[in-house]
C-alpha cells in the first residue's frame, strides 16, 4: 500500500539540497517516492517556492548561471513526477482559498504557510514540515 504524503516547501527542498539540514530526514520519503510506495500531495505553491529558495540558496556558493540551471533541473524534476502519477497538485481555487483563509486566521499563519496547510487538512494527512511557526501553530497533524 502506497503512503499518501504532503510536503512543505522546506521538507521538499531539503530532498534535492544534499547539504541542507533536513536531507537526511527526507531522502527516504523521496526515494518512496521514486520507487512507487509513496504518493506526494502538494500545493502548486510548492514547486514554485522550492525553485524560487533553490536559487536563493544556491546563488552565492555555486554562481547565479549554476543555481538557475539546479532549479530548473529540479523544476523538471518535479513534473517528471507529475507526468508519472507520483505527486499530485492540488491548486489553489476559490474552496481551498476559503478553507486556506480560515487557517491563517485560525492558526495566525502566512499566508502561503495556510495554502499548504489546507492541503493536509483537506486530505487528513499529517504535513511534513521543518518550518518551526508552523510546526509550533499549525493544529492540523504534522510530521
Amino acid at each position: 500500500m502506497k503512503k499518501d504524503l504532503v510536503m512543505d516547501s522546506d521538507a521538499l527542498l531539503g530532498a534535492f539540497i544534499e547539504g541542507d539540514e533536513h536531507h537526511p530526514e527526507v531522502v527516504q520519503l523521496i526515494q518512496d517516492l521514486e520507487g512507487g510506495e509513496a504518493l506526494l500531495h502538494i500545493s502548486t505553491l510548492v514547486p514554485v517556492e522550492v525553485c524560487a529558495a533553490v536559487v536563493r540558496k544556491l546563488r552565492n556558493k555555486i554562481g547565479d548561471r549554476a543555481a538557475e540551471l539546479f532549479a530548473k533541473w529540479v523544476k523538471k524534476n518535479i513534473e517528471d513526477w507529475i507526468n508519472a502519477g507520483k505527486l499530485r497538485l492540488y491548486p489553489l481555487d476559490e474552496w481551498r482559498m476559503d478553507k486556506a483563509g480560515a487557517i491563517a486566521i485560525r492558526d495566525k499563519l502566512k499566508g502561503a504557510d495556510s495554502v499548504i496547510a489546507e492541503v493536509a487538512e483537506e486530505l487528513e494527512l499529517a504535513l511534513i514540515t521543518f518550518d518551526k511557526e508552523i510546526l509550533r501553530r499549525f493544529k492540523g497533524k504534522k510530521l
